[in-house]
């Protein structure tokens, strides 16, 4: 258990990520899926990572997203990403497919990192089980994000790459 000032932060139940669950975050390079007239991987850099632009095409656009694996069904997840906007004020919405836990985030035009968490469910009835982000309709301009992140538990940590993506390299 973690303790501050008396009060329990952490009980020895509570599970804490570290480890990321999204392959290619860096980069972008395999495992995202981006419709090309509704957004575009980047060759802008944020912190040594690619950025995504989600356009504001008038609808609710970008569904930048990625397929999570099974093994997290029902897990307890906290995500997070740099993001900014065109205009301050604008939205990033981004939720775990079907699952508890979605949010409109208003940004500003800094790129500022942003933390959410939520419950995630089973893929019942063929959905998917996947990450997604994209700006709101009602937005002014465009959205882009950097470094995104998916980890075990309620605490997030420090952006990380997905171990895979250093098997990914030596093939």
């Amino acid at each position: 258990m973690i303790f501050f000032n008396g009060k329990e932060l952490i009980s020895s139940n509570t599970k804490i990520g570290g480890r990321n669950y999204l392959q290619h975050s860096l980069d972008f390079t395999n495992n995202w899926n981006l419709p090309a007239e509704n957004g575009e991987i980047s060759n802008n850099r944020f912190l040594n990572g690619k950025t995504v632009l989600l356009r504001n095409n008038g609808g609710q656009y970008g569904n930048f997203s990625q397929d999570l694996p099974l093994e997290l069904t029902y897990q307890d997840v906290t995500w997070s990403c740099f993001a900014k906007a065109d205009n301050l004020g604008d939205e990033l919405h981004t939720e775990p497919w079907g699952s508890k836990g979605l949010y409109n985030q208003t940004l500003t035009t800094n790129w500022t990192r942003y933390v959410f968490h939520g419950t995630l469910n089973d893929n019942k009835n063929g959905h998917r089980m996947a990450l997604f982000f994209w700006g709101q309709p009602t937005n002014k301009g465009n959205v882009y994000i950097a470094l995104p992140k998916l980890e075990l538990g309620p605490i997030a940590t420090d952006w990380t790459p997905a171990p895979e993506d250093f098997l990914n390299e030596r093939n």
